[in-house]
């Protein structure tokens, strides 16, 4: 199966739970992109973003209470340890490939 050519930029992300393990997944790519002549010009790396995690389960425990009263205050608790043990955010790394052209080109003849 042929693949349609890729453009002088390409933009790629690699979401991991640390940045060594978004390393090791961009590692394995860029082999392959490097053969059909995109290389890395530019990495960011985004931590993972722990707000939220903590955000939720007072969100949750906030619409109990407005909702239920106490009991929804417990329901909501309840479901706000369980996503905290459940969810592990993930960081992210963005790479942007350029296509690089050969340094030198015969002329035609």
């Amino acid at each position: 199966m042929a693949q349609a050519p890729l453009g002088p930029v390409e933009v790629r992300t690699y979401q991991a739970k640390n940045q060594q393990k978004a390393s090791e997944l961009y590692a394995a790519d860029a082999a392959a992109l490097g053969q059909q002549g995109l290389f890395p010009s530019q990495q960011v790396w985004s931590a993972p973003r722990y707000w939220r995690l903590v955000l939720t389960p007072i969100i949750l425990v906030a619409v109990g209470i407005l909702i239920f009263g106490v009991y929804g205050m417990a329901v909501g608790a309840l479901i706000g340890v369980i996503y905290v043990i459940a969810v592990r955010p993930k960081g992210t790394m963005t790479v942007t490939y350029a296509r690089q052209q050969p340094a030198y080109q015969l002329p035609p003849q």
